[in-house]
C-alpha cells in the first residue's frame, strides 16, 4: 500500500448504477497545478444531483471518467498550494464548489 503521503480515501464509484456501486477506496492524492489549491475536505455534501450522476440519468448532457468520486461541495483546509497562488495559505479554511467537466480527471474534485 502507498504512503499516507501519496494516497487519500474517498468514495468512489467504476460504474452507473444504485447506491451499492459506491465504495471506498484508497486513491492518489492529487498534487495541486497552477493556480489550483489542494483542500484536506472536513466536510462534504450530496445533493439530488450526485445521486443522479451516479445513477447515469444525466450521462448524456454531463459525461463522466471513471472513477468518480462524488460531491461538488466541500469545506475544509488547504494543504497545499499551486505554482503562483495568491490569497490563499496552508491551513486556511476554505469551502469550494467544484462542478466536474468530462475532460476533469477524479483528482480535480478534490
Amino acid at each position: 500500500m502507498a504512503s499516507a503521503d501519496t494516497t487519500m480515501t474517498a468514495a468512489v464509484y467504476n460504474e452507473f448504477g444504485n447506491s451499492s456501486v459506491l465504495s471506498i477506496q484508497q486513491v492518489p492524492k492529487p498534487t495541486p497545478g497552477p493556480g489550483q489549491v489542494l483542500i484536506a475536505v472536513q466536510a462534504s455534501g450530496v445533493n439530488p444531483v450526485d445521486w443522479k450522476l451516479r445513477e447515469g440519468y444525466l450521462k448524456e448532457m454531463m459525461p463522466q471518467a471513471f472513477p468518480t468520486i462524488p460531491s461538488w461541495d466541500a469545506a475544509g483546509t488547504i494543504s497545499a498550494l499551486g505554482e503562483g497562488v495568491s490569497g490563499f495559505a496552508v491551513g486556511d479554511e476554505v469551502y469550494a464548489y467544484h462542478r466536474p467537466t468530462p475532460e476533469s480527471s477524479p483528482e480535480d474534485k478534490v
